[in-house]
């Protein structure tokens, strides 16, 4: 198994984990919110759908085509450490709200199934372009410094299992309600 078979196989379970929570909610809790600063569960499954195909899947091409930066490592400390670990540091991260960030509220749960399938379909057929690209080919994230395809596309199920803290909370929240 290559590690992007690994890595797409981490990112199909935990895919597939957030599709088996949707039978568990209404349509409404779905998209109650804490606050108006905070976001509903239904937006964090936006959150989640739309960073793998719009944000981590645009990277991992540019490195993929030659297009990024040519650099031999490249991780900040935060980088470093999280990838040792396989994991996101469980903090939160609040960004103010905008136009540009903020996840859509979801018209259903189906429409959420169906985007988490879509995502599991095109990230699939997305491994051998990660496992054909250059190591040395990277493009900047924000916190964790320069990553090539094949990080960006281990960063995606880290990202997913990362959100499940926020869905815990938000459960809590949510059972409030019941």
């Amino acid at each position: 198994m290559t590690k992007s078979e690994k890595y797409f196989a981490q990112f199909e379970a935990v895919a597939e984990l957030w599709i088996s929570f949707l039978p568990s909610y209404t349509e409404e809790q779905l998209l109650r919110k804490p606050s108006e600063d905070e976001w509903s569960l239904g937006q964090v499954y936006n959150h989640l759908i739309g960073s793998a195909l719009y944000f981590h899947l645009k990277q991992i091409e540019v490195c993929a085509s030659g297009k990024g930066t040519t650099i031999k490592g490249g991780k900040t400390f935060k980088g470093k450490i999280s990838y040792l670990l396989s994991t996101l540091p469980p903090i939160r991260i609040k960004v103010p709200p905008s136009e540009q960030y903020t996840p859509k509220q979801p018209s259903s749960k189906n429409e959420l199934q169906e985007k988490l399938e879509n995502a599991i379909r095109i990230l699939g057929e997305a491994k051998a372009m990660v496992h054909a690209s250059a190591p040395n080919i990277k493009t900047a994230h924000p916190a964790f410094g320069y990553l090539n395809a094949l990080e960006w596309f281990q960063l995606i199920p880290m990202h997913y299992r990362h959100h499940l803290h926020q869905k815990k909370r938000l459960d809590t929240f949510i059972s409030q309600y019941k």
